[in-house]
């Protein structure tokens, strides 16, 4: 009788023990600082600490430093020395369904004049560039006499008239100095500017009002 009792304590012990509750606490963290995902999505990425922006637009990618694509050392410094630089073996553009490495020779995509017209006084070249931003033209840039033939060659284009950057000097005693107008800062007779009259080049005295010929 009294094995039987110390047998049925100790039975009744060890079954305690075999099914008393256990605790086990995991800590994680995240995002993780570390760690190799087979997939995964994002609405916006941003590398570099300086990035850390939870207002960034979806769909953005933001890099800090350098990119390389299919390498894992890509070349730096760049020549100017600053940061922000792609590696990469090629970049194909859709606007000129064109590789950049097939590029013979770069054709603007697009030609307008201004819906304004100006004597050739802008007060320079940069003044000349911010005043067609206001006048028609936003995000192109003055045309110069070879975006301009090599645009007529690709594209069928309209007949256009306007100033255009000519970079060269010419001197005809008669006709007065084809010079830009003197870098579009005078009205002069002495100075002429270039102007692409209808279907070619052609000059003008810089006291002439005429819209300017804009690419991009």
């Amino acid at each position: 009788m009294v094995l039987s009792l110390v047998m049925g304590l100790i039975l009744s012990f060890l079954y305690a023990a075999c099914f008393a509750e256990e605790s086990i606490t995991i800590t994680t963290y995240y995002p993780s600082p570390y760690g190799s995902y087979r997939q995964l999505a994002a609405d916006q990425i941003a590398i570099g600490s300086t990035y850390r922006n939870p207002t960034y637009a979806d769909g953005s990618l933001y890099v800090q430093d350098n990119v390389g694509i299919g390498t894992t050392s890509p070349q730096t410094p760049a020549p100017n020395a600053l940061t922000g630089n792609l590696d990469v073996n090629d970049i194909y553009l859709r606007s000129t369904s064109q590789w950049v490495s097939q590029i013979g020779w770069y054709v603007p995509t697009s030609i307008i004049a201004t819906t304004a017209t100006h004597n050739g006084n802008f007060g320079g070249y940069q003044a000349m560039y911010s005043w067609i931003q206001s006048n028609g033209c936003s995000g192109y840039h003055v045309c110069d006499s070879t975006e301009i033939t090599r645009y007529y060659q690709i594209h069928v284009a309209g007949t256009f008239t306007g100033w255009f950057n000519g970079g060269v000097f010419d001197t005809n005693p008669s006709a007065g100095s084809v010079d830009d107008c003197c870098g579009w800062t005078s009205v002069e007779y002495t100075s002429r500017g270039n102007l692409w009259l209808q279907n070619h080049v052609y000059r003008d005295e810089c006291a002439a009002a005429h819209a300017v010929m804009c690419c991009k």
